[in-house]
């Protein structure tokens, strides 16, 4: 999948489509209102073009992305939404679309998973009762959310939307535009602070602390690196990665992020 490859104005308007762009409730040329303001416009069909890649997967990607299609699945006005992506940036409106998406991509996907990731980590502790009342019962059911949670995350990664991610964020990274390798960054630094923020709140739960000199940051993206390159090694081989202990699944990513914790934490 090829990163479509010019400047990225486009995608700094889309999280803020301002500036030329018609202020929201202006009025046609005709005096009527618009049927959707600037911004509307825009999350529509970025939203419906996502969608597209998705469904396209890896070998289609982001050319799969018909500005034409798009604005009719997202049942915009044409005019409207030519006259949007021409202003966005220098290039054609189906080339400045394309951008956008892109950008969105790499900006929202990589964090986009941690809402739920939080959400497998609180039913695993809703399942196990109560809330434990001595130490052995407290690391049995810190162990048990651990591997709940690192099992969900690396089947995450098996996903196409994850793989479209790491399509398009590699294709960057081998090209020399410094604004879409910021907008990689930014993605990667959402997830490294989404999942330190999801630490914090387990810690608290389970009355851990960083131990020295480490930090719950540093934890955070220990984990997403271990996870990544599992899942990468994997290639899509999920059954070669997951053991089982006491009777129980676990993948390989489960047993290295115990591990981590381990290293990372201690007792409070």
């Amino acid at each position: 999948m090829q990163a479509d490859g010019a400047d990225l104005g486009s995608a700094k308007a889309s999280e803020h489509p301002a500036g030329d762009l018609p202020a929201d409730g202006a009025k046609s040329k005709r005096g009527r209102k618009p049927k959707f303001t600037s911004e509307e416009l825009l999350q529509r069909m970025i939203a419906v073009a996502v969608d597209t890649v998705l469904a396209s997967g890896v070998s289609g990607g982001i050319e799969s992305v018909r500005i034409d299609k798009v604005i009719a699945q997202a049942d915009v006005p044409r005019a409207a939404a030519y006259a949007l992506f021409d202003r966005l940036s220098d290039g054609a409106p189906q080339h400045n679309l394309r951008r956008a998406v892109v950008a969105h991509i790499v900006r929202t996907f990589p964090a986009g998973n941690v809402g739920a990731t939080r959400d497998v980590a609180m039913s695993a502790l809703a399942d196990l009762g109560s809330a434990p009342t001595d130490t052995e019962t407290l690391r049995r059911t810190q162990r048990e959310t651990l591997r709940a949670v690192a099992n969900y995350n690396y089947q995450s990664l098996q996903s196409q939307r994850w793989k479209v991610y790491r399509s398009l964020a590699a294709s960057i990274l081998t090209t020399s535009d410094v604004e879409l390798h910021q907008a990689v960054a930014e993605g990667e630094e959402r997830l490294v602070s989404a999942y330190e923020g999801l630490l914090e709140e387990l810690a608290v739960v389970f009355g851990l602390a960083p131990r020295s000199p480490f930090t719950l940051r540093e934890l955070a993206m220990s984990t997403i690196a271990l996870n990544e390159g599992l899942s990468n090694k994997a290639a899509g081989e999920y059954d070669q990665q997951v053991v089982e202990i006491d009777g129980q699944e676990w993948t390989l990513f489960a047993v290295g992020l115990e591990a981590l914790i381990n290293a990372f934490v201690v007792e409070i």
